[in-house]
């Protein structure tokens, strides 16, 4: 599988289970309604290339550790999710 292919894969993975169009969430929810506990992986694998390519985006911005932080799916993300 290309590199792009297996980013399109846990996208949609992650668009998929988690994210619902109207849903903010803490990175917290987001990791237990995909049953993972590993933080670092789930980081690393699902939420930052998810992120970067713009399907989610946070809250606070400006203070990725704002007490109230949570992520929303963006327009792009949206659109990801219609074409599954």
């Amino acid at each position: 599988m290309t590199a792009e292919g297996e980013q399109m894969e846990k996208a949609s993975c992650f668009s998929d289970n988690v994210l619902q169009t109207d849903l903010k969430a803490s990175l917290k929810m987001l990791m237990d309604r995909m049953h993972l506990r590993d933080r670092q992986s789930f980081v690393n694998n699902y939420f930052n290339p998810n992120l970067s390519e713009g399907y989610i985006a946070m809250l606070y911005p400006e203070i990725p550790n704002h007490p109230m932080q949570s992520h929303y799916l963006t327009n792009k993300g949206r659109e990801l999710l219609k074409q599954l």
